[in-house]
C-alpha cells in the first residue's frame, strides 16, 4: 500500500473547486469534496484503478451528479501523487 499525496497543483485545484461550489451549490460542496477525497484514498490500495494516459499518468473518474471530476495522478516508487483535479467538462 502506497500513501496518496496531493501535489501543489492538485491542492490548488481542490481549493478552487471548493470556492466555486460554495458560491454555486453550497449544499453540494462537502459531498463533492468528501467523495473526491474518498476516491483518492482508494488509490493507496488500488493504484491502477484509473485508466492509463500518456507519460505515466493515469485518470480516475469520480462520478458526481450528471458529470464527473477527474483525478489525474501518477504512481511513483513511494507514493501515488495526485497531480491535478478537474471537472470532466474542463479542457486542460
Amino acid at each position: 500500500m502506497k500513501p496518496v499525496e496531493f501535489g501543489p497543483r492538485a491542492r490548488r485545484d481542490l481549493i478552487k473547486l471548493r470556492r466555486w461550489l460554495v458560491n454555486r451549490a453550497p449544499s453540494a460542496t462537502n459531498r463533492a469534496i468528501d467523495l473526491i477525497l474518498e476516491r483518492a484514498s482508494q488509490l493507496a490500495e488500488y493504484s491502477d484503478l484509473g485508466r492509463r494516459k500518456t507519460h505515466g499518468m493515469r485518470e480516475l473518474y469520480v462520478p458526481f451528479g450528471a458529470h464527473a471530476y477527474v483525478l489525474q495522478y501518477r504512481v511513483e516508487r513511494d507514493a501515488v501523487v495526485i497531480v491535478r483535479i478537474r471537472h470532466g467538462l474542463e479542457r486542460r
